[in-house]
């Protein structure tokens, strides 16, 4: 099974934390049965970790390219890798995956944070009757635990982070299969073509964000969080609402609202907020050939203050992340509840915050993945250093005593204090529903003042001209957003763009049964959006009902197929 995660990006230490990561140049049984037992203990609560037989290390860092292992080396290690979990109390057996890195074979031990800790391990191979310890982790190092911080684990242990529950209510079926590939995708997953192959339980099981016994197998919160279509079903309130109020006009203001996957929400608000908020300015500074650019608000700053709010809230409050923009005085973004104790507002105060205790704990991995923060104990620094690097005032963060809301407010830029707004827009702005629908408006317009070339032609040439890779992110976003799932919608645009079909051919093409619940999921929201029309609308129950793409269903096709080109 290839591991949901890119392993060129791993090894290199981009997408989780060098503490997590440890090289070994060859089979020490003893050490890596110890650093199994830290890495599924997790006591930092960081989410475990991996560790690489074949790979040599210096101050924790990989020596590249590895010197790599034999065939019969790899396959040896394997079964004494199964030999060494039943040395391990629980029982713990991590996920072994062989990869070629530069060309040589290497063995990956992932082990994620165990659901049954804490776990203890023998601490000498050498002895028939070792005594066992219950081991953590140190910067790189696996340790046993002593004296207060074997407390701590012992307590850590009561508690597992929200995002790694199981959801009672909640059934596989309401994970979307398309939303989870694409992921995988995106983040250069060699499950992604494994996923083709393998039955959706066995893909949530393997891609651990699913439990339980094979008769009942439950999503975890996570994966409601990122691969349902709507996640605010089972948490209300999961969404961002953003604000830009008109400096001239104290009473006039947009309103946005996302919803929808958080990951979606979160990478869609920021390109609001770039496209309507974010301005520059370059300064000439005398005695200085190079001139100076500045920015009113600094992306980096916003966008980690943001992924921060969305990572660390706490989703069984209901209660949405609130963004408000005051273009000439400051940003505010505003979460629930405060810190996770025992971060208090003096510690917020400070330039960087070392927290153990998560409430999402594998939630900021996959935001990571997919390049939207920059990673654990990062985030504070990181919006410090950006609003330094341009000159801004320093953020406030604030969090009342009962720790009830966490506050971050970051100041305009004196240059742009008071100064009206003048937004350049290069590409059409779209973040609801009503955006896309007025911006395909506009195509139908532009392919109506023209004649002679088919329609189809027309709404090709269009697309191919105006349609960027970040214009079909966003109106795949938006999609999302609405319920609607992308892949599917694709193939059923695809179907009924030459000819009208019925209702059991178009369920067919996509794999599925004539069921009636499937043409809901499917079909229904597609009308019910202007996508597709009924051939007989007078007569919707008839048995020679017929479905038909309509003009917007024909330009949505148009910017589908060109971001898969």
């Amino acid at each position: 099974m290839a591991l949901p995660i890119n392993i060129k990006e791993l090894v290199h230490g981009k997408v989780v934390e060098w503490e997590r990561l440890e090289f070994k140049a060859g089979w020490n049984p003893e050490d890596i049965l110890h650093s199994i037992c830290a890495f599924a203990n997790d006591f930092n609560n960081w989410g475990g970790g991996y560790i690489f037989i074949g790979i040599a290390e210096h101050n924790g860092k990989p020596i590249l390219p590895p010197k790599g292992l034999a065939e019969e080396q790899a396959d040896a290690i394997q079964k004494k890798i199964r030999e060494l979990s039943r040395k391990i109390d629980p029982f713990y057996f991590p996920v072994v995956q062989p990869e070629l890195i530069d060309g040589q074979l290497v063995l990956i031990i992932w082990v994620p944070s165990g659901d049954r800790r804490p776990y203890s391990a023998s601490v000498s191979l050498s002895k028939k009757k070792s005594e066992r310890a219950f081991y953590i982790r140190e910067n790189s190092s696996s340790v046993a635990a002593r004296e207060h911080k074997l407390t701590e684990l012992l307590r850590q242990s009561s508690h597992l982070p929200f995002d790694e529950c199981v959801n009672p209510v909640a059934t596989l079926a309401d994970l979307d299969l398309g939303l989870i590939r694409q992921h995988l995708q995106k983040t250069g997953s060699r499950l992604f073509e494994e996923s083709t192959t393998m039955s959706f339980p066995d893909l949530c099981r393997n891609f651990k964000i699913a439990s339980g016994p094979v008769e009942n197998l439950r999503p975890l919160n996570l994966a409601l969080l990122l691969f349902s279509e709507k996640p605010d079903i089972w948490f209300p309130g999961t969404q961002i609402e953003l604000v830009i109020h008109n400096p001239l006009k104290l009473k006039e203001y947009e309103e946005y609202f996302f919803k929808g996957p958080v990951q979606i929400q979160l990478s869609t608000a920021l390109n609001v907020i770039k496209e309507k908020v974010i301005r520059q300015k370059v300064i000439k500074i005398d005695g200085q050939a190079e001139s100076v650019k500045i920015f009113d608000f600094p992306f980096e700053a916003i966008e980690e203050a943001l992924a921060n709010a969305i990572f660390h809230k706490d989703y069984s409050l209901h209660k949405p992340v609130e963004v408000q923009v005051w273009p000439d005085k400051e940003i505010t973004i505003l979460s629930f509840p405060g810190p996770v104790p025992p971060i208090n507002n003096r510690d917020l105060q400070k330039k960087r915050i070392i927290a153990r205790d998560y409430r999402n704990r594998r939630l900021g991995d996959f935001l990571k993945e997919l390049h939207l923060t920059e990673g654990r104990a990062t985030g504070v620094p990181l919006i410090h250093q950006s609003l330094k690097a341009n000159g801004s005032p320093d953020a406030i963060l604030f969090t009342d005593e009962q720790r009830t809301v966490f506050l971050v407010t970051i100041y305009v830029h004196k240059s742009f204090e008071n100064e009206p707004m003048v937004m350049p827009v290069h590409e059409p702005f779209l973040a609801t529903w009503e955006d896309l629908i007025g911006y395909f408006n506009q195509i139908i317009e532009q392919v109506n003042s023209k004649s002679g070339a088919q329609e189809s032609a027309q709404v090709n040439a269009q697309v191919s001209a105006q349609v960027s890779a970040q214009v079909n992110a966003r109106v795949s976003s938006i999609l999302i957003a609405n319920g609607i799932n992308v892949e599917k919608t694709l193939k059923i645009l695809e179907s009924v763009e030459l000819l009208p079909l019925p209702r059991e051919t178009i369920l067919s093409r996509l794999g599925l049964s004539k069921h009636y619940k499937n043409y809901m999921n499917y079909i229904s929201p597609l009308i019910e959006k202007g996508l597709v029309a009924y051939t007989s609308p007078a007569l919707l129950t008839s048995r020679n009902q017929h479905y038909k793409i309509t003009l917007q269903g024909l330009i949505l096709l148009k910017i589908l197929e060109q971001g898969i080109k």
